[in-house]
């Protein structure tokens, strides 16, 4: 596997650690504002390791 590769997966697996601390983090504030639906679909999101920017 080339250095560049490399380093683009360790960027997308850094991306997704952020997005999913912020969740966490909008998730605690904001619990009592979000339908069970939105908090299925991001936690579903993260748990399949997409990304969305």
């Amino acid at each position: 596997m080339t250095n560049n590769i490399m380093m683009k997966k360790l960027r997308v697996a850094f991306d997704l650690k952020t997005t999913e601390i912020s969740w966490e983090r909008f998730l605690e504030k904001n619990v009592h504002q979000l339908s069970d639906w939105t908090k299925l679909s991001v936690e579903r999101m993260l748990a399949c390791s997409t990304c969305a920017r």
